[in-house]
């Protein structure tokens, strides 16, 4: 995970915003181009093109994902230990959206599929849970912005010194650019300490 911390600002940017920008607006023209030329003329055309949005959002999501995992993890491991902070509710709050979006994904297929009894007061059931997920996303930004800034500090820090950090985390293809040189510079510094 440490290739994370590692890569440079303009490479995050690279995988997290910019190869999936450029992909999605490549496949916007076709679709457009191929719909002007009438080359496709039914609709289905346009739920096909649905698994490769989805995959294109599965390498940006990725890459912000594993950079929040490595960051708030790995940084927390390089704190001394009377700094650390505990990573049990940061790890459920990691994992409960990456379970979660494919469930309720599942879910809401199956319940508007065609056939099948169609109760939409039944998304109400859902709403404490997506709810739950939003949370544990700013749950994610607020430990991961801790951890950096009490990295950066040397002692703990208090909210009014990593607000910024929680909004760059946030706008995640604006703040790295500002966070990834702070991060390189407390790996580069670490991993060059002498072994005791």
């Amino acid at each position: 995970m440490n290739i994370f911390l590692k890569a440079k600002h303009w490479q995050l940017f690279i995988f997290n915003f910019a190869i999936p920008f450029v992909l999605y607006f490549v496949a916007i023209i076709i679709t457009i181009g191929l719909a002007v030329t009438q080359q496709i003329n039914s609709p289905e055309f346009g739920l096909r093109m649905i698994p490769f949005y989805i995959l294109i959002g599965l390498i940006s999501a990725a890459v912000r994902y594993l950079w929040t995992w490595a960051a708030g993890i790995q940084l927390n491991k390089r704190l001394p230990e009377e700094l650390q902070m505990n990573s049990i509710f940061f790890k459920i709050c990691f994992f409960y959206p990456i379970v979660y979006v494919p469930l309720i994904i599942l879910v809401v297929l199956t319940v508007i599929y065609p056939g099948s009894e169609f109760f939409p007061f039944g998304f109400l059931l859902l709403i404490p849970f997506h709810l739950f997920a939003i949370f544990c996303s700013f749950y994610c930004y607020y430990f991961v912005a801790r951890v950096i800034k009490t990295n950066e500090l040397g002692q703990h820090a208090y909210i009014s010194d990593y607000i910024a950090e929680v909004f760059m985390i946030w706008f995640f293809f604006v703040g790295i650019w500002f966070l990834q040189p702070k991060i390189n510079k407390m790996v580069s510094a670490t991993d060059n300490l002498p072994i005791t």
